[in-house]
């Protein structure tokens, strides 16, 4: 008999957990939309103009965050990703530089790339906090013509030209998440 109740009781508790996480999931999206929607009208968060925005979970964890991808002048480039960690927002990537960047949500990876004495393109993914690297292709002035690379977990090897450009066409063709909106769109988004 002792066992019966024990199993039973067992049974309940698991059955509250399974209905208790996406609801507490659901309430983490809401907070996170409306925490992002007050630092953006506070200024803690700055939305230029022409900035493209995305509002997606790209970690997994259940709680989205705010991508902020802008073109700024003479070529220059940022990328902030923001999240809703411990009832705040925080700004966990932070990054300048001479890039354009695609943001694929099925995949949940980041498509880096630009051109200049070579091309090259880099993959990442956010892992809880961390931007992380996932693989690197690049093609540069080598003897005799450009050589192409690809680099997986560190590993650097050569590739054809053939695959260093469908490696590219993938990062331009991919599902980009990322949109050109007014601050009031990404406002309205946030609700």
């Amino acid at each position: 008999m002792k066992k019966k109740v024990f199993g039973l009781l067992l049974m309940l508790f698991t059955m509250c957990l399974l209905f208790t996480v996406p609801v507490m999931a659901a309430s983490s999206s809401k907070k996170a939309k409306k925490a992002y929607r007050k630092a953006i009208l506070n200024g803690q968060i700055n939305i230029p103009s022409k900035a493209q925005t995305a509002v997606s979970d790209a970690n997994g964890d259940g709680i989205p965050e705010l991508i902020v991808f802008n073109k700024t002048r003479y070529n220059g480039c940022s990328l902030k990703i923001y999240s809703y960690l411990g009832g705040s927002v925080k700004n966990i990537v932070s990054q300048s530089a001479d890039f354009s960047t695609r943001y694929n949500p099925s995949t949940r990876s980041f498509h880096m790339y630009g051109e200049g004495a070579g091309m090259w393109r880099e993959d990442y993914q956010l892992r809880g906090t961390a931007f992380v690297k996932t693989r690197a292709y690049s093609a540069g002035p080598g003897f005799g013509g450009l050589s192409y690379y690809k680099t997986i977990n560190g590993v650097r090897q050569s590739i054809t030209e053939d695959e260093c450009r469908a490696a590219f066409r993938a990062a331009l063709n991919c599902n980009n998440a990322l949109k050109r909106r007014s601050k009031t769109k990404l406002l309205k988004i946030l609700k």
